[in-house]
């Protein structure tokens, strides 16, 4: 919600200048490095709210003080679309930007709010351990098994989306139909909803 609340800020109402938060090497904005140390979430908070460009982002933030969270409507992995490969493929290239207009759809859809449907994509990084920190012998040299057996070394990571909505179970209940919907292939039953 507070990332939803800083993009509107930024994007939209213009509530922060985008330009400050650009970094240039060219040295066109002096201001960059000051302006970036002063960043926390309490001063962007209080800069959101005491803005009179605010609206959207403002009642998100206070949303947040007051406790009204969104909640999980549903979540699912890639693999609930086992039917349809084509549509798991497309679901994990989608941007951030994609997710957003797809929360923005069922929010219409269901007359909410456009900042009431949040679709988040998470990206878990599995690591079970570092280069260099299992060492052993092989053919008379020591060396890394990432460099002997670069499959059993492999990072991986998992993917899960989650869609968040209003508290009220019938409204979280309606979003998960409606992300059930969505894509051929995924059914109800085969994602995580409350």
């Amino acid at each position: 919600m507070f990332k939803k609340a800083l993009d509107i800020a930024i994007y939209e109402e213009d509530v922060i200048d985008k330009n400050q938060l650009k970094f240039h090497e060219s040295g066109k904005n002096n201001n960059f490095l000051e302006f970036y140390k002063t960043l926390n979430d309490h001063s962007i908070y209080q800069m959101i709210i005491e803005n009179r460009k605010s609206d959207v982002s403002k009642k998100i933030l206070l949303n947040i003080q007051r406790r009204k969270l969104l909640k999980r409507a549903c979540d699912f992995t890639p693999d609930a679309l086992y039917q349809n490969d084509d549509v798991a493929d497309e679901l994990m290239v989608m941007t951030p930007e994609k997710l957003d207009e797809i929360g923005l759809e069922i929010a219409q859809s269901l007359h909410l709010e456009p900042h009431d449907v949040i679709f988040h994509k998470s990206l878990i990084e599995i690591k079970l351990y570092n280069r260099g920190q299992i060492l052993l012998r092989y053919k008379n040299a020591v060396k890394d098994l990432n460099n002997v057996s670069p499959f059993l070394s492999k990072d991986s990571s998992v993917v899960r989306y989650f869609v968040y909505g209003p508290a009220d179970p019938s409204i979280r209940k309606s979003i998960a139909n409606e992300i059930a919907n969505k894509w051929d292939g995924l059914k109800l039953e085969n994602i995580s909803y409350l």
